[in-house]
């Protein structure tokens, strides 16, 4: 485990702009105190007389050739993004070129920085508190505007200022129990009970309103992924493919083709998304197909947006499929695909029955030539059927695995089904954000511990329990959470939990 702290008053040095590819600019920066006169004689200028935050121009040398031409800006801290003094070093972007003058620097006596150190010495000297570190983090990383609005939102110190006023909150209300251990006498029984349930009723409201906002499923809104299952040769990877535009998967007749899953980034509507092709599921005796379908299960678990894929002529698995499945298993989306077959209806009539339009139900994709079912009918509206995707349609029949929502797709047609499935996965996307849901996993779990302990002393305030230093033991772990969510304490597995995730250069 990285220890950040014992290398704390080191000079470190990293690339802070993208150098996984080829860039006209690259950014090179270099922290750490009194550290210019290490690397003087590396530059064709006084580093010693530059004026702080002004550009110069000029060369850089290894072993007295050029490397490169570059404009230096210097930051002196305390006024700088870390507290430290900055150098930052505008180098042409090749990426040899950047790894050759961050060698150059190394062998100076210059450390390469570890993932976060700079934010890490900013939290260490007071220019960010841990929330904004967590903000910072989440900017860097969003997947979508609103989680990019969030982590701006977050460095900006707004959530961090409800944090605080819990804080404040809970100080008050143990105050006001303390005085009652200590100046009952001087302050009267009326007013300290006045002063006591006032600050309590507050700071309960405050706790249970910041945990109301937690999202209590496992899936991950940071990282959400749209997961394809179903049977081998159901067609996942013909649709994974369609989804992308190009050939990422290899699409065959033959059966267990995929046999671990593969993913790719997508966008939708803005949003960023991971789009996930899964082995086909069925029982094997082969060990390696058996490990991509166990993989396939624990992805179904972890996924935001889950796909069902169903042959329409081969119906009679779903039996198999939904016992491979356990009872709580529901997907998001079914689609029906072979959809060729001119008697596709009446297979969906014999296997389901009738099945009735919600009255609720809108046309939520392009409506292809197949439109929508009648109720207590399975033909469809267009009499002169042709091959093509229908819209997801919302049915009150949700016996198949809980899906309300299906799209027919015929696979021998080269036609899109990407504005589709966007619309219903953004739509739901969007769902799991109306409640302005508290975002990081570390501060989920702070406010899980803080809601769990409180309830341990609401139980003593209901009860009746009049015994001062009991209610004080008790309301000094609530106080421990809640120091720990706004960083006052933190442990170093946090902290490099925190900073693993950041990038190197930030």
């Amino acid at each position: 485990m990285i220890n950040l702290e014992r290398d704390a008053n080191d000079t470190i040095v990293a690339c802070s702009s993208g150098n996984l590819d080829n860039t006209a600019i690259s950014l090179i920066r270099i922290s750490g105190k009194n550290f210019l006169q290490k690397i003087n004689d590396l530059f064709s200028i006084d580093l010693e007389s530059i004026e702080e935050r002004k550009a110069y121009y000029c060369n850089l040398f290894y072993k007295e050739l050029v490397n490169d031409q570059v404009v230096i800006v210097l930051f002196k801290g305390p006024k700088s993004f870390n507290g430290e003094d900055i150098l930052e070093i505008s180098v042409h972007g090749n990426i040899l070129n950047v790894n050759n003058i961050i060698q150059c620097f190394n062998e100076s006596g210059v450390r390469s920085s570890y993932p976060g150190e700079f934010s890490y010495r900013a939290l260490k000297n007071k220019k960010l508190s841990l929330t904004q570190v967590e903000g910072l983090d989440l900017l860097l990383n969003a997947n979508s505007n609103y989680i990019l609005s969030q982590g701006q939102s977050l460095l900006g110190g707004s959530l961090n200022s409800d944090f605080e006023s819990l804080y404040s909150s809970y100080l008050h209300h143990r105050s006001c129990l303390e005085i009652g251990f200590d100046f009952l006498d001087d302050v009267g029984e009326e007013l300290f009970t006045k002063n006591f349930n006032e600050s309590y009723e507050k700071l309960k409201s405050l706790i249970y309103s910041l945990e109301n906002r937690i999202n209590r499923t496992d899936i991950d809104i940071l990282d959400p992924k749209i997961t394809l299952f179903g049977l081998p040769n159901s067609g996942k990877s013909t649709i994974f493919n369609s989804l992308l535009s190009y050939d990422r998967s290899i699409v065959s007749h033959i059966e267990g083709t995929t046999r671990d899953y593969v993913s790719e980034s997508i966008m939708m509507k803005n949003c960023r998304f991971k789009l996930v092709d899964t082995a086909g599921i069925r029982t094997t005796s082969d060990i390696i197909e058996e490990e991509g379908v166990s993989r396939a299960f624990e992805l179904f678990n972890s996924s935001f947006y889950k796909i069902l894929l169903v042959d329409i002529s081969k119906l009679e698995s779903l039996v198999l499929l939904e016992k491979l499945f356990t009872e709580n298993k529901q997907v998001d989306l079914v689609i029906f695909t072979h959809c060729k077959q001119a008697d596709f209806c009446e297979k969906l009539r014999t296997f389901f029955g009738p099945i009735e339009p919600d009255s609720n139900s809108k046309n939520i994709g392009p409506i292809g030539p197949v439109s929508f079912l009648k109720s207590g009918s399975i033909e469809p509206l267009i009499s002169s059927y042709e091959s093509g995707p229908m819209g997801p349609c919302l049915f009150k029949n949700d016996d198949l695995l809980g899906a309300k929502q299906y799209l027919f797709y015929d696979n021998d047609v080269s036609l899109s089904i990407y504005d589709s499935i966007s619309d219903v996965v953004h739509n739901k996307y969007l769902k799991s954000l109306e409640n302005n849901p508290v975002l990081l996993n570390r501060h989920k779990q702070a406010l899980q511990n803080i809601a769990a302990e409180f309830r341990l002393y609401e139980n003593l305030i209901t009860d009746k329990v009049s015994d001062v230093s009991v209610l004080s033991s008790e309301l000094n772990i609530v106080g421990n959470c809640i120091s720990e969510l706004v960083g006052i304490v933190s442990t170093d597995d946090i902290l490099n939990n925190i900073f693993d995730n950041f990038c190197i250069g930030k």
